[in-house]
């Protein structure tokens, strides 16, 4: 269970199987979950297709970036 700013509840299973990662390693698998979540929302909240398409090129876009060291 997570907010919708992408933020761990205490008590969900995401939560207790990151407590055994390094706290390094978990903020970066806590940024990837929040990714992850906000572009499985553009499915699950976009009705328009055409929108979709639009936002997952953009997130694709920023990942892009983000890997050229560039966000």
């Amino acid at each position: 269970m997570q907010t919708e700013h992408g933020a761990i509840v205490a008590g969900s299973d995401f939560y207790y199987a990151s407590l055994y990662l390094a706290p390094a390693e978990r903020e970066r698998v806590r940024v990837l979950e929040a990714l992850r979540r906000a572009i499985g929302d553009v499915a699950g909240q976009t009705s328009d297709r055409g929108v979709a398409h639009v936002k997952l090129a953009w997130w694709q876009e920023e990942v892009e970036r983000l890997a050229a060291g560039v966000p």
